[in-house]
């Protein structure tokens, strides 16, 4: 059989089968059974290129799946970032709005509060006047003409001290 040759060319391979020397060749001029080529298939070289080739055709089949996974997470992720995005503004919106109507509401609450104390003072003030005018009416029915003229002779009272009303006190009104 023939020696083989491998001679590189352009970075192929290329295979060569070397014939054999002429004293191998029968004399009736035919090829000796010994001498035929047989095609076997592909030999290691070329099984190891197509492995290899087929390695790096599921390689980048697997590449562009991750690619394609990766771009759809980044979409997602880029769309929920965006939507946290929307959901925080308006959330912020909200409390600004609320805490506004707090501050009113506590300010509205503080000034019923102040006009709570005042009504309370006003109102102490009137039951104080109530009691100096219930102490002043026996001293007031007893100046009057009906008590004088039921009264003994030598008993007269002197009129009560005039005294300043409520509102005149409360506003500052004073004599």
């Amino acid at each position: 059989m023939g020696e083989l040759g491998i001679s590189e060319a352009e970075g192929l391979r290329e295979f060569v089968l070397v014939p054999r020397s002429p004293e191998f060749v029968p004399a009736d001029g035919g090829i000796a059974e010994e001498s035929r080529l047989r095609v076997i298939g592909p030999g290691r070289f070329e099984r190891g290129y197509l492995q290899r080739l087929a390695g790096l055709a599921g390689e980048l089949e697997m590449a562009r799946e991750n690619e394609r996974r990766l771009t759809e997470s980044l979409r997602e992720g880029k769309s929920a970032l965006e939507m946290s995005l929307r959901v925080e503004r308006g959330c912020q919106r909200r409390m600004d709005r609320l805490e506004i109507r707090l501050e009113d509401r506590t300010l509205a609450l503080l000034e019923s509060e102040r006009q709570h104390k005042r009504l309370l003072l006003v109102l102490g003030s009137m039951q104080r006047e109530n009691e100096l005018l219930r102490a002043q009416l026996p001293l007031t029915l007893a100046g009057s003409p009906v008590a004088a003229l039921s009264a003994a002779p030598g008993e007269r009272r002197a009129p009560p001290r005039a005294r300043a009303g409520l509102w005149q006190w409360f506003f500052g009104a004073r004599r």
